[in-house]
């Protein structure tokens, strides 16, 4: 099938190329935009769109995402066979659109445009190109890079908006991130950022960064649902825009694998399979009065405990900060150790039988440094936690089978981030400081699997009543059923 693809392909390609050819001379006469200025324009939200913004806004995210070779305003004619196939792309993306408008009427959607600004004199009656402008600029609007507009001469020269430059879109949706950042099994709604796309020619103008501004001051200040976090994806190899929502301050959260891209390189449209990252950014976060933050002890010292994590920290983190905080202010064997020290999240899980446990996730890098006062920081935040055992994770990434490392450093994804190694390495955080001493893995006739862990049998009379706790406490984390003995 492919192989009959390729050869219709390269012989219609041959003849476009013939073709395309003989245009040559009308296409190079025709103007093409700076890419090197930068490009005045205003942010606007536009609700759900209009018909026509919505053309616009089609129009640019089929050039970016599919027809980027070419570039929005190119001369360059698309060959026919794809022709066709931005254009059923199209139309999914306006019927999308247009659904979500009929049907989903009560989903919080705002619409962000950039539209560029021209300088226009009177006697053009509002015309860029020959084409009606959308309106006169406002006297209120922020024009970005107003510096690169022309100067005006006389009364009769006016700013007028004109084609759309970059778009972007803000829908609350249900997504879930799992493991410890869900404090149920229901996905929660989150404002989700999609379809951010910037003409070609208006990258370096600062546009992608005022539109993620805007949606930032949206779900914050419009909204007003309580959203602490926005989430996207980007996929995988698109590393520039992973750099860029770096920069921004956007946190990777996990890999998805399972994701699907239309491909159009080819004669026939089709589907891909591609990994893509999501990715969270943290709003601003309220200081004082919230989440049990002001009861007791300064509110910034306390978040000063509970650092990096994605998002605004629930009560009971908050209480897990303060009695880190209280003992760096009043043991003297632990105050200068948790001087530089501070956790990521905290979370209680049920044990059963009425029992219950707390995980503390702490960075990576700072592991040793806790291990080093494990047993005395355990021992006394037991105390404060009456009838809890106390569990210390370092918090780790697992990459996926298709990860692929950047131009900068080849080779295979390490070891160190595969699921078993990081499985494996979070048992040893649960045990810690027991060595483990032996594994086996017993497979039952019913088809399940059964992991029995060896612990070193010196420290059985201090380890045997919390084997329970590891075991539910490795359950939850990694879905794996697990039992403790100990070796001779």
């Amino acid at each position: 099938m492919y192989a009959i693809q390729d050869r219709l392909l390269d012989g219609l390609r041959l003849q476009w190329e013939d073709g395309k050819r003989s245009n040559n001379d009308d296409n190079q006469s025709s103007p093409i935009k700076d890419t090197k200025q930068s490009v005045p324009f205003i942010i606007q939200r536009i609700g759900r769109g209009n018909k026509q913004e919505i053309e616009e806004i089609t129009k640019l995210c089929i050039g970016v995402f599919f027809n980027e070779q070419e570039g929005l305003d190119s001369k360059v004619n698309t060959p026919p066979w794809k022709s066709l196939q931005l254009a059923y792309l199209g139309n999914l993306q306006r019927g999308d659109i247009l659904a979500r408008n009929a049907f989903n009427k009560d989903q919080l959607v705002d619409l962000i445009v950039a539209r560029r600004i021209y300088s226009v004199d009177g006697s053009s009656n509002n015309k860029v190109d020959g084409k009606d402008a959308a309106s006169v600029v406002r006297d209120d609007c922020q024009i970005f890079n107003a510096e690169q507009l022309p100067s005006s001469d006389g009364d009769e020269t006016r700013l007028v908006v004109g084609e759309i430059i970059g778009y972007c879109e803000m829908t609350e949706k249900k997504f879930g991130l799992g493991g410890k950042f869900e404090d149920d099994a229901e996905e929660k709604s989150r404002p989700y950022l999609g379809n951010l796309s910037v003409a070609k020619y208006a990258r370096s103008s600062g546009v992608g960064s005022a539109l993620l501004d805007e949606c930032e001051s949206v779900v914050s200040d419009e909204w007003n649902a309580g959203h602490t976090e926005i989430v996207l994806q980007v996929e995988e190899d698109n590393t520039s825009a992973i750099q860029f929502y770096k920069r921004r301050g956007w946190e990777f959260a996990f890999a998805d694998p399972t994701c699907r891209r239309f491909d159009t390189s080819g004669l026939f449209l089709k589907e891909s399979r591609i990994t893509k990252f999501a990715m969270v950014k943290r709003l601003q976060r309220r200081k004082g009065g919230q989440n049990g933050l002001s009861n007791g002890g300064d509110a910034d010292s306390v978040l000063d405990k509970l650092r990096n994590s994605f998002f605004e920290p629930d009560e009971f983190e908050a209480q897990v900060a303060q009695e880190l905080l209280n003992l760096e202010m009043t043991s003297t064997e632990l105050k200068a150790s948790l001087s530089d020290l501070f956790i990521t999240a905290a979370k209680e899980v049920d044990c059963g039988s009425g029992r219950k446990a707390i995980i503390m996730y702490v960075p990576y890098k700072l592991q040793r440094s806790f291990q080093k006062i494990q047993a005395r920081l355990v021992r006394e935040l037991e105390k404060k936690f009456s009838g809890r055992h106390v569990i210390i994770v370092a918090q780790r990434n697992i990459l996926g089978k298709s990860y692929a490392r950047s131009q900068k450093t080849k080779g295979l994804r390490p070891r160190s981030r595969t699921l078993t190694a990081v499985q494996d390495a979070i048992l040893e955080d649960i045990v810690y400081p027991t060595e483990i001493t032996g594994k086996r893995t017993r497979c039952k006739v019913d088809g399940r699997r059964v992991l029995k862990v060896y612990l070193d049998g010196r420290d059985q009379a201090n380890v045997e009543g919390r084997t329970d706790t590891y075991a539910a406490v490795y359950g939850k984390l990694t879905n794996k059923q697990v039992s403790f003995h100990f070796s001779a």
